[in-house]
């Protein structure tokens, strides 16, 4: 008798540990949500808005990172996070004066491409507006340093959604 209660105790706390929800266990998709992404952004960055893709298969992240010295700035970021990850990160370019988010592309994200982009904190209208340059901080951004601080920002927030201990594989687009 005694050795069945003991083994019972065992079981109860077995079950308790493998059917307790917790959030360093759940699933990529249960975490698509604003507050868990932003806590795993990086100092400096904020996002504004996550969200599961209805048919997509995806979480839909909308963020900023605010640049200085020059600055402020907003540079905007987007990421695509797909719930069959597959170790792959894709930056997305915009080319020109940038300025607007590049789409995420349905095909890759099937793929478990997690897709990232910026619009290079340049706030543009078009691809050729480049009425910014007289800005020093949006200037700053669009030579270089919007992309560098989106794509850090965007890969460590990837590697936290997916609580990779190894390396993403990184790539660029555009």
């Amino acid at each position: 008798m005694r050795k069945i209660g003991w083994s019972l105790r065992l079981g109860a706390a077995l079950a308790e540990v493998l059917c307790t929800t917790s959030p360093a266990f759940a699933g990529p998709s249960e975490r698509c949500d604003t507050e868990s992404l932003q806590a795993m952004a990086p100092p400096g960055a904020t996002v504004a808005f996550a969200s599961p893709e209805g048919g997509g298969g995806y979480c839909h992240v909308v963020g900023y990172v605010t640049t200085q010295n020059p600055g402020p700035n907003k540079v905007l970021f987007t990421i695509g996070l797909p719930d069959n990850f597959n170790g792959r990160y894709v930056f997305l370019g915009v080319g020109g004066a940038a300025g607007n988010i590049p789409p995420m592309r349905p095909a890759l994200l099937a793929r478990g491409y997690a897709l990232a982009g910026t619009d290079a904190g340049t706030g543009a209208k078009n691809l050729s507006d480049f009425t910014f340059r007289s800005n020093p901080a949006r200037e700053a951004d669009f030579m270089g340093r919007g992309v560098h601080v989106s794509a850090q920002a965007t890969q460590h927030i990837v590697t936290a959604y997916y609580a990779r201990s190894t390396p993403i594989h990184r790539y660029i687009s555009g």
